[in-house]
């Protein structure tokens, strides 16, 4: 291969797939084991402790999820992610009443500290595989796609493409910014029925 894989060229795998092997076809635990064994981190140790150590069983537990990236080409393990849950505290003090109402479907309100908790992922480990004899390691420098475009015209239409989808979702958050500041702000003083903006008009 002349240049760096793209990245429809790797395949991210659930560990649960392959501690399964009756429901999901999965190799089994020792196998799996087998693989883990020739990731290495010296950058980080813990990164490469936790993944031959910790992820079958912290994953057999539901205390974390591993989820492995390959290289179809070979299927070398080229590295790993593991999410977990973490509860986030948002203190209630100063909200409105129709704020606290959407963050109640979604949270618990803890009533000793007037304070909501949340439950947001969080990206417990991230790692890549610096074995010597991964091919095609994940480096952070893959070439720009826009190089591999040869045609001037079209880069420049690329180009303008990218800086006006670039520019509307930019200000369509300015936008949704200053709405939600609004309403905020005049919660319950501004007649909004009659401003609605419907693509469908009702019947």
């Amino acid at each position: 291969m002349d240049r760096m894989p793209s990245v429809e060229q790797f395949v991210c795998v659930n560990i649960r797939d392959f501690l399964n092997p009756e429901e999901t076809g999965g190799i089994g635990e020792d196998d799996l084991e087998k693989i883990l064994s020739d990731f290495s981190s010296p950058k980080n140790s813990d990164v490469e402790s936790f993944l031959k150590k910790n992820a079958i069983e912290f994953t057999k537990k539901n205390q974390s999820v591993t989820y492995l990236v390959f290289f179809l080409e070979d299927m070398c393990l080229v590295g790993y992610f593991s999410i977990t849950m973490k509860s986030v505290t948002v203190n209630a003090e100063g909200m409105s009443n129709s704020v606290k109402r959407k963050l109640s479907r979604l949270s618990n309100l803890d009533q000793s500290t007037g304070s909501y908790i949340v439950a947001a992922y969080l990206i417990a480990q991230l790692g890549r595989n610096y074995n010597e004899e991964v091919k095609y390691p994940i480096t952070g420098n893959s070439p720009n796609p826009l190089l591999q475009v040869t045609s001037e015209p079209e880069k420049r239409r690329i180009i303008k493409t990218l800086k006006a989808t670039e520019g509307y979702v930019l200000f369509a958050c300015i936008a949704m910014g200053l709405v939600q500041m609004l309403c905020l702000k005049y919660e319950g003083k501004i007649w909004v029925s009659g401003y609605r903006y419907l693509r469908t008009p009702s019947r």
